[in-house]
């Protein structure tokens, strides 16, 4: 299921701050940190370990040619509103023509 990408990235963060809000009401500091760590520690071995999980779906996927479900990888892009420009930004750019070189050239 492919939605809009507001939804993709605000979805994990609102369960995450859902979750931390749980948490932070219920358990006792030490375990916080406890998990905060065990969490950090079992990112590093997903990502980095040349057998870890994450490599392991991939791979997966590739063998069986589907696709990785997007709710399992954070897309990053970010939204942008994009105006276009007149013209040719590079070929109407004169140094000669701009003030800070005019004044240069005026002094002896």
């Amino acid at each position: 299921w492919k939605g809009p990408l507001i939804v993709q990235q605000g979805y994990p963060l609102i369960i995450s701050a859902m979750m931390a809000l749980v948490f932070i009401k219920y358990l006792p500091e030490w375990t916080l940190w406890f998990i905060l760590g065990g969490i950090a520690v079992y990112d590093l071995f997903a990502v980095l370990c040349p057998k870890g999980p994450l490599r392991i779906l991939v791979e997966t996927a590739e063998e069986r040619n589907e696709p990785i479900f997007p709710s399992l990888i954070y897309s990053s892009t970010m939204m942008w509103t994009i105006t276009m420009a007149e013209g040719d930004p590079v070929s109407s750019y004169n140094p000669l023509n701009s003030s800070s070189s005019s004044s240069a050239q005026g002094s002896p």
